[in-house]
């Protein structure tokens, strides 16, 4: 939190709608007047930083601020051991089925190990990454 923190305060020391009532991600073409919009924000910043990370999107794949929502719910239960029921309030989900059975996927080393000795049982040489 302390990382985003650090980043939203380097932005708002170089953008020039820095006042408390602007928008973080003003659109300049509107001159401030208006956020910017999701999809130009998608385009012109957030497929091009995933990709400079080594996220594998392929042309016409869609990729947007939603795969931020399940990659979120997937880390903090899976990795940061949050308790679901937060993550339900962090998602602002209403009812946490829709967080553990459409945000959250099993990725847990125990997974992926028990996938491994799967493999070599069946005659095949695993490579865990």
């Amino acid at each position: 939190m302390l990382v985003l923190a650090g980043h939203l305060r380097a932005w708002q020391r170089q953008t020039p709608y820095a006042k408390g009532t602007d928008f973080v991600f003003p659109s300049m073409r509107e001159h401030g007047r208006k956020p910017l919009y999701a999809s130009t924000f998608v385009a012109d910043h957030l497929r091009p930083a995933a990709k400079k990370a080594g996220v594998h999107i392929e042309d016409g794949q869609r990729f947007g601020l939603h795969n931020l929502r399940h990659s979120l719910s997937n880390w903090l239960v899976n990795k940061a051991k949050v308790e679901p029921k937060t993550v339900q309030g962090i998602l602002r989900h209403s009812k946490i089925q829709t967080t553990l059975d459409l945000y959250t996927q099993e990725d847990s080393d125990e997974t992926r190990a028990a996938q491994g000795e799967f493999l070599t049982a069946v005659g095949m040489n695993p490579t865990v990454q």
